[in-house]
């Protein structure tokens, strides 16, 4: 959304009365009447006035209608953006935008595994190639904050100079790693069995300072999941259904646990939960260190099944969907 707002100003606003151009304001700072009155006035050095409202689902029901009335008779000499990363408490704005002949832009975030891709055209904007690895090791090295990665990539693009090609060792010179992960991205490492992602989230998350007993609290979560999730299929019922049950979101089922499923047999989530059951006892009376405990625990929940290995002889059929 930044990259279009500076992209607008370049096109709308001369070069030599930019810093004057282009007025962003907060909607929750400023009343809807305000934002029409500037648009009223003329613009400096003759230009088209340029005013981006940020956050506009901030306004009430009433701000919002002073807008619409604004949209029925535009000023022909100004252009207005409306933002916001919700679209909740925007549909009356969407309609009246629509109806006064603007335009709509969404820009959906992209995804951890898109990430590669979307590192690769922002270098491309600047002239530069990054190929996969080095975009899959910038990622590793900084998170996925888009405006951290961003920088990343401009700080690149200066480095390399005049060469047009970002090379890994660009990125181990250049680069400092400073990705925090989260507790989420070791549930989902495991759940997929990144056993050496997972184990590299686990040191980091350690070293943090989060509590072992939180880490194993939400891994037997996620386990207990998948296994209502594999039985809930099992016994015929929808998504829908599944989570309607245990109380979970089913657009939560669909993106985080049905594509892992079939990753585990009814016996090895009947394991799983052996596990973590003996890690829960073993945390709270050994002696151990509580970062060679979990790391034997992952190691295991990520480990292959097995071909032909069978459960427990007093393995339960069912997990209690409840």
């Amino acid at each position: 959304m930044e990259q279009a707002w500076q992209e607008l100003c370049h096109r709308l606003v001369p070069a030599a009365s930019r810093r004057f151009g282009g007025e962003s304001l907060l909607a929750k700072e400023v009343l809807a009447e305000d934002v029409i009155e500037r648009l009223a006035t003329q613009a400096m050095f003759g230009h088209r006035k340029l005013v981006r409202v940020k956050h506009v689902d901030a306004w009430n029901k009433t701000e919002q209608s002073v807008l619409d009335v604004y949209l029925k008779r535009l000023n022909p000499r100004a252009c207005l953006v409306l933002q916001s990363t919700n679209k909740k408490g925007c549909e009356t704005l969407i309609a009246a935008v629509k109806k006064a002949g603007g335009v709509i832009l969404e820009f959906p975030a992209p995804t951890e595994a898109e990430l590669p891709r979307w590192l690769q055209e922002q270098a491309l904007l600047r002239q530069k190639q990054l190929g996969l690895q080095g975009a899959t090791l910038l990622l590793e090295r900084s998170g996925t904050d888009l405006h951290r990665l961003a920088s990343e990539v401009e700080k690149l693009c200066d480095f390399v100079g005049e060469r047009n090609r970002i090379e890994p060792d660009d990125i181990d010179q250049v680069v400092c790693h400073q990705r925090q992960y989260t507790i989420f991205e070791l549930v989902r490492s495991v759940g997929k069995r990144q056993t050496g992602r997972a184990i590299t989230i686990l040191r980091q998350l350690l070293l943090s300072g989060e509590a072992p007993l939180s880490i194993l609290g939400l891994l037997a979560r996620h386990i207990r999941i998948l296994w209502q999730v594999k039985d809930g299929l099992g016994m015929g019922l929808t998504v829908d259904a599944i989570g309607s049950r245990i109380k979970l979101s089913s657009w939560i089922l669909r993106k985080e646990y049905l594509p892992n499923v079939e990753l585990y047999s009814t016996a090895a989530l009947f394991g799983a939960h052996r596990m973590l059951e003996a890690t829960d006892l073993v945390l709270k009376t050994s002696g151990n260190t509580p970062e060679a405990i979990l790391e034997t625990l992952v190691l295991r929940l990520c480990r292959p099944q097995q071909k032909g290995s069978r459960a427990n002889a007093q393995e339960p059929r069912r997990l209690a969907l409840k």
